[in-house]
Formats: C-alpha cells, sequence, structure tokens
C-alpha cells in the first residue's frame, strides 16, 4: 500500500474515531451498462470495452467517507484482462443548506489491470484533492458531481515506474423507491496521462454504472 493512500485511510480512521454523533450509511452495488477503454504504451494501442462490478459504501457525520471497490475484466482487441481499483474518499464540508453541500475531497487510488505477455505489470495508485457537490432537490432525488486531481501520481508498468498526471471524475444520481432502498446511475471517468516522454503514454477509462442503493 503506497504512501498517499495510507495518508487518507488513516484520516478516515481518524475522523471517525472522532465522531460526536451518529451520521448515516448507505451501501450501493451495480454492475456496468456502457464502458469504454484506451490505452497508449510506446506506439502500441488498445481499445475496448469493461465488464465491472462496484461496491461503494458511504458514511456521512459532520464529515464524509466514501469507499469505493471496482473489480472485473477489460475486453481488447485480442483477449479479456482482469482489472480492479480501490479509492477511499475523506469529504469536509465547506458550504451546506437543505438542498445540498460542498465537500473538499482528499481521495486515495489505486489501480491494477490490463496484464497480457506484454505487460507484466500494469499498475497506478495516488492522492487527489478535489470537490464533490450533492444536491437534494427532493427527498427522493439526490445526485453528486466529484471532481478530483494530481498534478503527480505514480504508474508502474513492466520495470517502469511513472509520473503521470491523474484526474478522476465522478456523477451519480439516485433515486429513493422506499425511505431506504433506490435506484442508482454511476458514472466514472478516469485519465492517467504521461506528458513528459517523446511517446505519449496515456490510458483513459470511463464507466457506466446501473443499480440499487440501501440506507442502513
Amino acid at each position: 500500500m503506497k504512501r498517499p493512500f495510507e495518508i487518507v485511510f488513516l484520516l478516515m480512521i481518524l475522523l471517525t474515531v472522532s465522531k460526536e454523533t451518529l451520521g448515516a450509511a448507505t451501501v450501493m452495488l451495480g454492475q456496468t451498462i456502457d464502458s469504454k477503454e484506451e490505452f497508449a504504451y510506446d506506439g502500441i494501442y488498445d481499445s475496448g470495452s469493461i465488464e465491472n462490478n462496484i461496491i461503494s459504501f458511504t458514511y456521512v457525520s459532520k464529515v464524509k467517507f466514501t469507499v469505493t471497490s471496482q473489480f472485473g475484466e477489460f475486453y481488447g482487441e485480442d483477449e479479456k484482462n482482469h482489472q480492479k481499483s480501490l479509492d477511499v474518499l475523506v469529504g469536509y464540508p465547506l458550504f451546506s443548506d437543505n438542498k445540498g453541500l460542498l465537500y473538499f475531497t482528499l481521495t486515495g487510488f489505486q489501480y491494477s489491470g490490463y496484464q497480457d505477455s506484454f505487460l507484466e505489470t500494469h499498475e497506478a495508485d495516488g492522492g487527489l484533492i478535489g470537490f464533490e457537490v450533492v444536491g437534494i432537490p427532493n427527498d427522493k432525488t439526490q445526485f453528486e458531481l466529484g471532481c478530483h486531481g494530481a498534478s503527480g501520481g505514480s504508474y508502474r508498468i513492466n520495470s517502469e515506474n511513472l509520473t503521470l498526471k491523474m484526474r478522476l471524475l465522478k456523477f451519480k444520481i439516485q433515486y429513493l423507491l422506499t425511505d431506504d432502498f433506490g435506484l442508482v446511475i454511476y458514472y466514472e471517468s478516469r485519465d492517467f496521462i504521461n506528458k513528459d516522454r517523446p511517446l505519449k503514454r496515456f490510458e483513459t477509462i470511463s464507466n457506466t454504472f446501473l443499480g440499487f442503493v440501501y440506507r442502513l
């Protein structure tokens, strides 16, 4: 586990232990309904689709904690490859009223995948800062929009340890069918880009999930 992820995870534990009041907890489960991935490495290009599952747990008290895990398969031109990711987000509210909130966020991120005979190692991790807007138009509907980025992240391909720009965009909209159960659509876009080498290296992943949420 790399240092940015450890720091955010530690903050999450400390803030949870120090909370003074009980908060609200939500679980989200979903599967991919639309996806695209593009990958370029030293003149080699591949693209394809993803079939992923997502599990996310959110706890909101004075601060917000979200742990999100994704796992599944990438289907490229020749074969499928397993991939997985995990991110831990801590959000501190900068503004709130009865219609929504604005959070300042810290995120620890880990990703691995696309490993075949050519890429024995293919993984990334980093720490990101950003903002998240939560809108509550009515009692049944809620949406979230987050933008998270970092000037540097660690990206390992085979024996190389590259420094990349990272960006993570998230959008979620949920609709409650009962007081505790509802439907959700979740979209996520990730970019890993290295602009410092003669041959441009990048990876972009976009994934849309359909699933449900349950309030614990």
